[in-house]
């Protein structure tokens, strides 16, 4: 299945909204979910169990207010993922 520019769009509005929050979060990949290309899967990686739990309650409202609005839904996926400091 085919991200499509409206995709990318909802999908960059969630992220922009959720990152200002959280600007340790960083984008993984975005996908359409196998059982409707309209369920858009934005996966982010996030250090530990707290920012896991914080993103996805300030993801929540934006992705209810995105399905209302525009019939598409979004659901943010954050991944715990161990990161590398930059040198």
């Amino acid at each position: 299945m085919n991200v499509t520019k409206k995709h990318r769009e909802l999908a960059d509005a969630l992220l922009d909204a959720v990152k200002a929050q959280f600007p340790e979060m960083h984008f993984l990949r975005m996908d359409t979910s196998p059982e409707s290309e309209n369920d858009i899967w934005v996966h982010v990686a996030v250090p530990d169990e707290d920012t896991f739990m914080a993103v996805c309650d300030a993801a929540s409202l934006i992705e209810a207010d995105t399905l209302i609005n525009t019939g598409y839904k979004l659901t943010l996926m954050p991944h715990l993922v161990e990161f590398v400091p930059e040198v």
